[in-house]
C-alpha cells in the first residue's frame, strides 16, 4: 500500500484539504501531533475521486442490494427503493445530457427521449423496452448512442416493476440485472465522455 505523507501546520493542513475538488477522504491511516505541527499519513486508496459517475454507480449497486430486503420487507421498504430508483433515474438524465453535450448526434434523441419520460410511468417493462431500450419509439442515432440513454432507460423499466407497490422474488432477477447492468455502463460512459 503506498502511503502519502503530509506534514504542515494544522491551519496549513486544513486549507489543503479544503481545497481538494472533487476528492473525498476516507480514513486517516496515522495522525501525530507535534507542537504546531502535524503529520498525517493517507494511504493513496483512502482518497477516492467522488464523481456523477461514481455516485451513480454507487447508487445502482445499492439499489440492487436493497431489492433483496424488499421482496420480504414490505411497503415502506419498497417505497424506499422506489425512491432511490427515482433518484437514480434523475442521475442518469443529468449524465445523458453530459453524453450529449459531448456526441452531439446523440442529443436530438435525448431531448426526444426526455420529453417522453414522463409517458413511462404508465408503461410496462415490455413497452419501455422497445421503444426506448430497443430506440423504436427515438428519432434514429449512432448506436453508442445507447449507453447515454440506458442510463434512463433501465431504471425506468425498473420503476415500471414497482408500480403496485411491491417487488415479488420472480421480478427480483430482472430488477437486479438491470440496476447491475448501468453501474457497468456508467463506467463506458465515463470513458467515452472523458476521452480527447
Amino acid at each position: 500500500m503506498r502511503m502519502i505523507l503530509i506534514i504542515c501546520s494544522d491551519s496549513a493542513l486544513k486549507h489543503s484539504l479544503a481545497g481538494l475538488p472533487k476528492m473525498k477522504i476516507s480514513t486517516f491511516a496515522t495522525t501525530l501531533s507535534l507542537g504546531a505541527l502535524s503529520m498525517f499519513a493517507l494511504s493513496a486508496t483512502a482518497i477516492a475521486e467522488d464523481t456523477v459517475y461514481s455516485r451513480y454507480a454507487a447508487r445502482a449497486e445499492r439499489i440492487a442490494t436493497d431489492a433483496e430486503a424488499a421482496v420480504s420487507a414490505g411497503a415502506d421498504a419498497v417505497a424506499k427503493l422506489q425512491a432511490s430508483n427515482n433518484k437514480l433515474t434523475a442521475q442518469g438524465v443529468v449524465i445523458m445530457k453530459m453524453y450529449g453535450e459531448k456526441f452531439t448526434e446523440c442529443a436530438a434523441q435525448y431531448a426526444d427521449f426526455e420529453a417522453k419520460l414522463p409517458q413511462l410511468a404508465a408503461m410496462s417493462t415490455e413497452e419501455i423496452e422497445l421503444k426506448y431500450h430497443d430506440g423504436d419509439d427515438l428519432p434514429l442515432a449512432p448506436g453508442h448512442c445507447y449507453f447515454g440513454r440506458a442510463l434512463v432507460v433501465h431504471p425506468a423499466m425498473n420503476a415500471a416493476r414497482l408500480t403496485d407497490g411491491a417487488l415479488t422474488s420472480e421480478e427480483l432477477p430482472s430488477f437486479q440485472h438491470e440496476s447491475l447492468e448501468v453501474a457497468g455502463h456508467v463506467r463506458r460512459v465515463e470513458k467515452r465522455i472523458n476521452q480527447p
